[in-house]
């Protein structure tokens, strides 16, 4: 088989049902030059049987022990094993719309860069879907970043292989944040014009089991807290807000909703995004709503210090549980 054009490295640690829907999700795209590495970290149940079942020449299985913390050394084994020119990446909760790496590929070619993010949609517990955003284009921007301010999600990312050799690869000690400190190494190395935001959304972030988990039940989710005050039906647009059925993952929800019109399905999500954002702006018109989303902003910020706060030590203990023991 001839050497693929994008080598994509999917971690994995015990996540079959979630694990398999990510994989069709890669074997969907419109871009079809590529290699994915599922990069089992420890796995202790049928996930290599559910790797296997797909008969895919392009994928292959690295079946590793355990490594330490979030398993960062496993994806510095796949990603000295990767033949591809391009690097990608795809959590195993999360999805690509199938036009993810055609058209990153294509902005890192029409536009000369090494490093390539696109928007992230965030999907809630009860299936709806936000766009966030980090855009860094521009000197100020690229000054003013800090790890805790860079939000970039794994499954947007793609970059060529020759950054992974200029400045490091994953921080094999296991700390959490791996993936931003990264990213950051790479944005800051590669200079403003050495990389490109794409505001197109093409991956599907979703919340991890393990940090739904951490969650205590008298702490209201923001999924619950806008649910319960009307906020979904009155903001999203239909293709956003996504039922989901009782005994079926958000993701399988999801996953159904895009493949009723796979074709269509991205454009009408994209056109919802794009008048979700214009909504946005235009309230900033009216000062009351720009000094609310002022405070809003600031309140998150606080809130989630003090979220860290209260729950370094269980988050301490979960990190610890995760680390192979001697």
């Amino acid at each position: 088989m001839p050497d693929p054009f994008v080598s994509i490295v999917l971690p994995t640690h015990n996540s079959p049902q979630t694990l398999r829907l990510a994989i069709e999700s890669v074997l969907s795209q419109t871009h079809t030059e590529f290699e994915l590495l599922v990069v089992g970290d420890g796995c202790t149940d049928n996930t290599g049987e559910v790797v296997e079942a797909f008969e895919d020449e392009r994928v292959r299985w690295l079946d590793l022990p355990k490594a330490p913390g979030f398993g960062y050394a496993n994806r510095n084994v796949a990603l000295r094993q990767a033949r591809g020119d391009l690097i990608a990446y795809l959590a195993h909760d999360d999805l690509w719309t199938p036009d993810h790496l055609e058209l990153m590929t294509a902005v890192i070619a029409e536009r000369s860069v090494e490093f390539a993010y696109s928007r992230v949609l965030t999907v809630d517990d009860q299936g709806h879907l936000w766009p966030t955003t980090c855009n860094l284009e521009g000197q100020d921007a690229l000054e003013a970043l800090t790890p805790d301010g860079l939000v970039i999600g794994i499954g947007s990312v793609v970059h060529t292989r020759g950054c992974l050799e200029r400045f490091g690869y994953w921080d094999e000690t296991g700390r959490g944040g791996g993936d931003h400190r990264l990213w950051l190494s790479f944005i800051r190395g590669l200079g403003p014009n050495g990389f490109a935001f794409v505001p197109t959304p093409t991956n599907l972030h979703f919340i991890a089991q393990w940090r739904k988990e951490r969650q205590r039940w008298w702490l209201p989710t923001r999924a619950s807290l806008f649910r319960r005050l009307g906020v979904y039906e009155d903001v999203l647009p239909p293709v956003l807000n996504v039922d989901v059925p009782p005994g079926m993952t958000e993701q399988q929800a999801v996953w159904a909703s895009m493949n009723v019109d796979s074709a269509a399905w991205p454009a009408e999500m994209r056109r919802a995004v794009i008048a979700l954002l214009d909504d946005r702006l235009a309230r900033t018109d009216d000062g009351m709503s720009l000094i609310l989303s002022v405070a809003s902003i600031r309140l998150k910020r606080w809130s989630s210090s003090l979220y860290r706060r209260l729950y370094r030590r269980q988050i301490d203990d979960l990190e610890e549980s995760r680390r192979p023991r001697k």
